[in-house]
C-alpha cells in the first residue's frame, strides 16, 4: 500500500501544536514566537510535509509567487539580477519562476505572460529592457503588481533605473579631462533603453565639451566589438567608450592583433565593471553597477505593493567610474 503524504494536520500532531498554528507558520504570521515555529518547521523537515500553495492560496488570496519575465539572462547583468531576486524572494517567504522570452517574438512574450498568469503569481519583475514585452505584459497581466527594471523612467509601475546616461557621461568626461578629444563610442544593443540611454550620454557629453560625437553601432557581444575594431579606421582616435565590458574585450583583443596599444596608443573605458575586468591586459579601466543590489530593490519594491499596498515609485541608482590601467594622458604625437 502506498504511503500518504503527510498533511497538515500530521505536522500539528509531531509538533504538539494546532492545525491553526501549522498555518499560520506557513503563512508567516508575525504573532508567532520564535520557538513554536522553530518547532513546526522542524516537524515538516523530519516528515517531509511539502505545503499545498494552491490550498493556501485559497485562504490567503496569495500564491506566494513570483514571477520574472527575463530576456537575454545570458548576459552578466540580467543574470546577476534574477540570482538576487531569487534569493531575496526566498528569504520573504516567497517562490521565484523565471520564464525567459525572446524580446523581439510578440507569440513568445503572449506565452510567457500567459504562463505566468495560469501559474496565479502575487506580482512580476519585467528584465526585459524593450518596449515590447512590457506593453503586453501590462495588457495581459492588469491587476498584477509589476516592477520594470532598466527601461523607460515615465513606466506607470514602480520601476528600478540605473543611472546609464550619467554613467556613459562619467566614462566619456574622463577621457576628456585625460585629454582626449577625438573619442568614440562602441554602444551596445539599442533596442534597450540602456544601450539609447548610454549613447545619449555619451554624445551629450561630447556636444558639452564643443566636440562631435563618433558612434557604431554593436549588441554587447564580444564578437562584435572584436569585429568592429579589426576594421575600423582608427586614424585620430585616441579614446574609444564601449557600450559595456564584453564589447571592450573584443575591442582589446583585435587592438592587440593590430599592434595599437592600450592605453598608450587607445584608452580603452567598459561599462558595468564585470569580475573579469579587472584581469584584463590592461586592467579595464569602467563603470561600475551593482546588478545584485539591482536586483534586490527590484523585489523589496513589488513586495511592498504584494503586501502594504506602497504607492508605486522609482528608484534611480547612480555608478561609478573605476579607475584601472587602460586609460592614461593622450599622447600628443597619436
Amino acid at each position: 500500500m502506498a504511503k500518504t503524504k503527510p498533511n497538515i494536520y500530521d505536522v500539528a500532531d509531531a509538533a504538539g501544536v494546532s492545525h491553526q498554528t501549522v498555518s499560520r507558520v506557513l503563512n508567516n504570521h508575525p504573532s508567532l514566537r520564535p520557538e513554536t515555529r522553530q518547532r513546526v518547521e522542524a516537524a515538516m523537515m523530519n516528515l517531509g510535509y511539502i505545503p499545498n500553495r494552491a490550498a493556501r492560496a485559497l485562504v490567503t488570496s496569495r500564491s506566494k509567487l513570483i514571477g520574472i519575465l527575463v530576456s537575454d539572462v545570458t548576459l552578466f547583468g540580467p543574470a546577476g539580477m534574477v540570482h538576487a531576486i531569487e534569493v531575496e524572494a526566498r528569504k520573504s517567504g516567497y517562490v521565484p519562476f523565471a520564464y525567459s522570452v525572446d524580446p523581439n517574438s510578440a507569440d513568445d512574450i503572449n506565452a510567457g505572460i500567459a504562463h505566468l498568469r495560469d501559474l496565479g503569481v502575487d506580482g512580476v519583475i519585467l528584465i526585459v529592457p524593450q518596449t515590447l514585452p512590457i506593453d503586453v505584459a501590462r495588457v495581459g497581466l492588469p491587476d498584477v503588481p509589476i516592477v520594470t527594471v532598466d527601461t523607460d523612467q515615465q513606466s506607470k509601475h514602480f520601476f528600478v533605473h540605473s543611472d546609464n546616461y550619467g554613467g556613459a557621461r562619467l566614462a566619456t568626461q574622463h577621457l576628456l579631462d585625460l585629454g582626449h578629444r577625438r573619442i568614440l563610442h562602441i554602444t551596445g544593443n539599442l533596442s534597450w533603453t540602456v544601450g539609447r540611454e548610454r549613447q545619449r550620454g555619451y554624445e551629450d557629453c561630447m556636444r558639452t565639451a564643443g566636440l562631435g560625437p563618433l558612434a557604431v553601432e554593436g549588441d554587447w557581444q564580444i564578437s562584435t566589438g572584436y569585429d568592429i575594431a579589426s576594421k575600423y579606421d582608427f586614424n585620430g582616435i585616441t579614446g574609444i567608450v564601449c557600450g559595456n565590458d564584453h564589447t571592450a574585450l573584443g575591442v582589446l583583443r583585435a587592438l592587440d592583433e593590430r599592434g595599437i596599444s592600450v592605453p598608450d596608443e587607445i584608452s580603452l573605458v567598459g561599462f558595468d565593471d564585470i569580475p573579469e575586468a579587472a584581469f584584463f591586459s590592461p586592467p579595464l579601466t569602467t563603470v561600475r553597477q551593482d546588478f545584485f543590489a539591482i536586483g534586490k530593490l527590484a523585489i523589496t519594491g513589488l513586495l511592498g505593493q504584494i503586501e502594504q499596498g506602497k504607492p508605486m515609485v522609482g528608484e534611480l541608482i547612480g555608478l561609478q567610474l573605476i579607475i584601472r590601467k587602460s586609460t592614461a594622458q593622450v599622447r600628443t604625437s597619436r
